[in-house]
């Protein structure tokens, strides 16, 4: 009895059919590059959101310091003047803070207390024009109502060009013209008679 050992068979050498399968690593490189555009486009995309509201938070800062002198001009009571003076004196800068100052000490005051002028605001617009890194312009209507020797609760809409000035971390009003100065006369109250004074202008 003849006894047969078993065959083993060797593997071949160099048979790919017999090695293992290599992981392909074009689809790491394809995420890999997905990723990266993706991270850029995030990257501009925050840039430009940033810069938009750096710009808007620009065009609101001016316009609430437009409106908050438009307020103080043409909010006065003939019997606490000083505040009135001390608001606007701290929202204005260079040639419009002098001059009403000087407007103060020329006999605005005098004038104010002689006709018991009283002025309210009733609403304040504001209009922003061109803004550069230090200066920006704006219009300002003011809606007021008035009363004095010439009548109780008449109404008034004053019309209010400003030029401001960035100064440290805030903007303030350099230069004011009344344009109401320059609006044909309705027959109603104006802020040019003695009973209603008319606001400082800035002559440039």
């Amino acid at each position: 009895m003849s006894t047969e050992e078993p065959v083993v068979e060797e593997p071949v050498v160099g048979d790919e059919s017999t090695a293992p399968p290599q992981k392909s690593n074009r689809g790491l490189k394809t995420a890999i590059v997905v990723l990266a555009a993706l991270s850029l486009g995030l990257a501009i995309l925050a840039g430009s959101l940033s810069a938009s509201n750096s710009e808007r938070g620009r065009v609101d800062d001016v316009q609430d310091a437009a409106a908050a002198m438009g307020s103080a001009l043409l909010t006065y009571d003939y019997r606490n003047l000083d505040r009135t003076k001390t608001v606007v004196l701290r929202l204005a800068t260079g040639t419009f803070r002098k001059q009403y100052a000087e407007a103060f000490e020329g006999g605005l005051d005098t004038v104010l207390t002689n006709t018991k002028a009283v002025s309210s605001v009733r609403d304040v617009e504001v209009f922003v024009g061109e803004i550069s890194s230090n200066s920006a312009s704006a219009m300002v209507v003011v809606d007021t109502v008035i009363s004095g020797t010439a009548g109780e609760n008449r109404r008034l809409t004053s019309y209010l060009q400003l030029e401001l000035v960035h100064s440290g971390d805030k903007w303030l009003v350099d230069g004011v013209t009344n344009l109401n100065l320059s609006l044909p006369n309705t027959g109603g109250a104006s802020p040019t008679t003695t009973t209603t004074p008319s606001v400082p202008t800035t002559t440039r």
